[in-house]
């Protein structure tokens, strides 16, 4: 499936309860719909049922695995999905890179920043 990531949705991935509502909010301000997720099954539950995702914003760390565990499911999964790493600790960003996820954005998130870093892939 290839989605015009102008309307798609996008898919928050965060163990933390405040980076999900925050981010939601804020992404949802941008003019985007966003739906999130507190672990990898739910991740997973999320991208089996809803096909308007292109975009996953993923924290690293989670309590059922660390992002290259989920990206491999996610890749079995929709291949075409851009992926994007989010981390408040710059050394994360090599471990996505070496897991094929070579965007990322940094936490905190500045909110012009979500704009500009989604219309640079569509």
């Amino acid at each position: 499936m290839n989605l015009d990531l102008e309307d798609s949705w996008i898919l928050l991935v965060d163990d933390d309860t405040l980076v999900r509502s925050v981010g939601k909010r804020l992404f949802e301000a941008s003019g985007r719909r966003c739906v999130t997720a507190a672990d990898h099954a739910q991740a997973i539950e999320r991208l089996e049922s809803n096909p308007h995702i292109g975009v996953a914003i993923l924290d690293f760390r989670m309590p059922d695995g660390e992002a290259p565990d989920l990206v491999r499911k996610i890749r079995l999964l929709r291949p075409d999905l851009l992926l994007i790493g989010s981390s408040g600790s710059h050394d994360t960003r090599t471990a996505f890179a070496e897991c094929g996820v070579s965007r990322f954005l940094p936490k905190p998130w500045v909110a012009k920043q979500v704009p500009a870093l989604l219309a640079a892939y569509r």
